[in-house]
């Protein structure tokens, strides 16, 4: 016979099968309720939920991809205002650039303007030097031409050399030849002066002007040294190693001078035949 300790052991098992095998028929009623294919409501629910994180996940994505575009907007935003601040500052600069190279073209030509002021006042103190009068002496002609001084005779020229500031005077010429010559007159190299400055002759002689420098110049007579107004020395081009000839046919007194260099100056005395 079961003693009493044993029998109860063997009701407790059995308690134990039992509410064992309740649990499992409502776990298997549930899976059942839950995947049963007549079940309409339940499929709906089920589509639903679905759907509902499937929006979810959607919107989710939306907020993603609009917090990217905006990100995307504000980085071209700052690079527009980026650009903008160059482009403007790239202008502020140019704009100083210009005011500066109109500052310097207008100092330059306050400059040139000045200088050429100086330049003229300078050629102008250079006439009145030239042309000063200077006291004549009567050239010693030759014994077999003697000229005689009537009334419808031009007045001789100055005869005494002019001298210029940093010149001794010359010998007198001597008496005219019968031939007519030709008298040279050299800008040396590396020098801006005519040398001799002073060539005394005879009408019908010529000068033969030559360029030995590196150096362009333009000679002609000096502007207002002819009362008539005319120029005997015509603006001449002298090349580098170029010549120019010239024959005086009038007598007189031609100072001429270099239109770019014009503090290079020159004068012709021409004595009558």
């Amino acid at each position: 016979m079961l003693g009493l300790r044993q029998i109860s052991l063997v009701c407790v098992v059995g308690m134990s099968l039992l509410l064992s095998g309740c649990g499992i028929t409502q776990k298997v009623g549930s899976l059942s309720d839950r995947f049963n294919p007549f079940d309409e409501d339940g499929a709906a629910q089920r589509a639903e939920a679905k759907a509902a994180r499937q929006a979810k996940k959607a919107e989710a994505k939306a907020a993603k991809a609009a917090a990217r575009a905006d990100k995307a907007a504000a980085k071209a935003m700052a690079a527009e205002k980026k650009a903008a601040a160059k482009a403007m500052a790239a202008k502020d600069k140019a704009d100083a650039k210009a005011m500066a190279a109109e500052e310097r073209a207008a100092t330059a030509a306050e400059t040139a303007a000045t200088k050429a002021d100086t330049m003229a006042s300078e050629a102008a103190a250079q006439l009145d030097t030239v042309t000063a009068p200077v006291e004549a002496a009567t050239p010693e002609m030759p014994a077999e031409a003697p000229v005689e001084s009537t009334d419808t005779q031009p007045p001789l020229p100055p005869v005494g050399d002019i001298v210029f500031d940093d010149e001794t005077p010359a010998d007198a010429p001597p008496p005219a030849p019968a031939e007519v010559q030709t008298f040279e007159v050299v800008v040396p190299e590396d020098d801006y002066v005519f040398l001799p400055r002073l060539v005394t002759i005879y009408e019908g002689d010529s000068i033969l002007w030559r360029n030995n420098s590196g150096v362009v110049h333009l000679f002609a007579s000096i502007p207002g040294s002819d009362p008539s107004g005319a120029m005997e020395i015509e603006p001449s081009d002298l090349d580098v190693g170029a010549r120019v000839n010239h024959t005086f046919e009038k007598a007189g007194t031609y100072p001429y001078f270099c239109f770019i260099h014009n503090r290079m100056t020159g004068k012709i005395e021409v004595l009558p035949r």
